[in-house]
């Protein structure tokens, strides 16, 4: 029994040391309820999951998140996430392309952290390039654009 442990283990350990030598390869976890996704975390803020009273539970830097077992059809290291549908906030006038945010409505729009922190007031064209490389969510009026930059 110790030695299954152990390889899995070890496993573990070259996935991990392999993953991270492909910059960027599965940069998130992603669950799934059949054909849509429920949830999707960054692989940088997983810690670990744990199954509990039916519900898988993945633990972050920031929390935990759970998913409950009798619905989860799929998890997927994938190199995108996914969730935040970039169709309706291209409808909404949201748009993101390299290192450049532009609005084509008059309503402004507020970047955020993905801790949830405010971090620019945006409106017409801006460049996140001074943002420090990561995930935000960018949200005018009704619309919602996730970024990674």
């Amino acid at each position: 029994m110790k030695r299954n442990y152990l390889a899995l283990a070890l496993l573990a350990a070259t996935v991990s040391t392999a993953q991270a030598q492909e910059e960027d390869a599965y940069a998130f976890v992603n669950f799934y309820a059949g054909a849509t996704p429920t949830l999707s975390i960054a692989t940088a803020k997983m810690q670990k999951i744990t199954f509990e009273n039916g519900q898988l539970v993945a633990h972050t830097a920031t929390g935990t998140k759970t998913v409950d077992l009798a619905t989860l059809t799929a998890m997927r290291l994938e190199s995108t996430a996914t969730g935040i549908a970039a169709a309706k906030a291209a409808k909404a006038g949201l748009a993101y392309d390299a290192a450049t945010l532009t609005l084509t409505t008059a309503a402004p729009a507020t970047v955020y952290a993905i801790g949830g922190a405010a971090v620019m007031n945006v409106a017409g064209k801006a460049s996140l390039e001074a943002l420090p490389k990561g995930i935000y969510v960018v949200k005018a009026a009704d619309a919602t654009l996730k970024v990674i930059r």
